[in-house]
């Protein structure tokens, strides 16, 4: 369950959902499916399943009631292709700027290396990653991102979104 205080978001193939029925936007349902899907329940894996290939710019966006300065986090990952989630970043939106594509800031880049190499159904078991420096924000996302790979049968969008866990570790700043 979601604590009621942060805020989550996500966007899978350009339908965004996010926790404010008020602002539910036109693929409603798509949306409630990805959240389902790939946010709350991410052990479940189905043929149906839009967490399963999400396209380029699929995201998680989880916003905190607090600015952190995060040092480190954490990831795991659902019974489902662990091996092939190879292209992603966490971001964090820069509170000195506005809410532009620009305004983010990748803090890891996976470098197109999976945390789960050669895992396939099976549980992607909890790695922890230190970022090069500290970063102070309120707004951190994982996204997925386009690399350019060498072989032709494999194209690089071709991975699963089935986080099944997520922690930030720093310090709480003061208001």
């Amino acid at each position: 369950m979601v604590p009621r205080q942060l805020k989550v978001a996500s966007n899978v193939d350009g339908c965004w959902w996010n926790d404010d029925p008020d602002e539910q936007k036109t693929y409603d349902e798509l949306g409630k499916s990805f959240k389902w899907k790939a946010v709350a329940q991410p052990l479940y894996v189905g043929t149906d399943s839009i967490a399963c290939g999400p396209g380029v710019g699929t995201f998680v966006e989880y916003e905190l009631p607090f600015q952190l300065r995060v040092g480190s986090f954490q990831i795991g990952f659902g019974c489902c292709s662990a091996g092939n989630f190879r292209d992603w970043v966490l971001e964090a939106l820069n509170p000195e700027q506005d809410a532009t594509a620009d305004a983010w800031q990748v803090l890891f880049d996976s470098g197109g290396r999976s945390p789960w190499p050669g895992l396939h159904s099976a549980i992607g078991p909890v790695q922890t990653f230190h970022l090069d420096a500290p970063f102070e924000a309120s707004r951190f996302r994982i996204c997925t991102v386009r690399r350019e790979v060498q072989c032709f049968h494999i194209r690089s969008f071709e991975q699963c979104f089935h986080i099944r866990s997520f922690e930030l570790f720093g310090a709480i700043l003061p208001l």
